[in-house]
């Protein structure tokens, strides 16, 4: 079983870093909103942002549970305690990352496409159906292969949204002839590197606690820094531009 040593502890205080991170982004979202209308785009934009302050909150919430509290252990005999262990096994954390990362696809659609691809949008609404469904029926104590698959469908998931991203991202940035907007798109497009990596890490850290059982690799603070390198370029990209 993963001891929550002292690199667990640095990790819960690097997450409160990350926490804070991205809620200012969040609120700095909800203002976009509102600046411009209380149009759709900027609306998607905070629902993005939304999902993944409460899906980081409770990546900490798990480690307050675990090292603090004494529940890392917690069987499952009820209701409450199959609650600790959806968070403490990142379960619930995923639900609200689906609903982010769905969000994104939309987004994505409405500043680069206009009109949904049929195929393209099936395959994504699977995901937001199905990675729900894997946290809520692949939970059980102790084991970790349960655990890879579900951040291998979230890391797929990422992968299909954000690649999407990026091509669009690249594509326009080659388009625009304002420098202002050509930084913007650039920064969309290594931002949506970022969040990519951000999840390949956090992926490879689960697959070498699930052989070595030690957590807390190089690669879970890599993910972070990743994350928060995106959510920096986030800013760049959506909410300084005027337009």
């Amino acid at each position: 079983m993963m001891q929550f040593g002292a690199t667990a502890v640095t990790g819960f205080y690097f997450e409160i870093f990350v926490v804070a991170a991205v809620t200012i982004m969040t609120i700095l979202a909800f203002r976009k909103y509102m600046e411009k209308g209380r149009n759709k785009p900027a609306l998607l934009l905070f629902m993005v942002f939304l999902n993944w302050t409460i899906g980081v909150f409770i990546s900490w919430l798990a480690k307050l549970f675990s090292g603090f509290l004494g529940l890392e252990s917690t069987p499952i005999t009820d209701f409450s305690s199959y609650m600790i262990r959806l968070v403490l096994d990142f379960r619930l954390l995923f639900v609200f990352v689906a609903i982010a990362l769905y969000c994104s696809y939309v987004l994505r659609v409405k500043l680069f496409e206009k009109n949904y691809k049929h195929g393209e949008l099936a395959v994504n609404v699977v995901f937001l159906i199905t990675i729900p469904v894997l946290c809520f029926v692949l939970v059980e104590q102790g084991n970790m292969l349960y655990t890879v698959i579900v951040f291998l469908v979230v890391f797929v998931n990422m992968l299909v949204v954000y690649s999407g991203f990026m091509k669009q991202s690249i594509v326009q940035y080659r388009a625009a002839s304002n420098e202002k907007f050509k930084g913007a798109f650039k920064a969309l497009a290594v931002q949506a590197m970022f969040f990519i990596l951000t999840f390949l890490f956090f992926l490879l850290d689960q697959v070498v606690l699930a052989i070595t059982t030690i957590g807390f690799t190089i690669f879970y603070f890599t993910a972070w820094i990743c994350a928060v390198v995106g959510i920096v370029l986030t800013y760049y990209g959506y909410i300084k531009p005027r337009a």
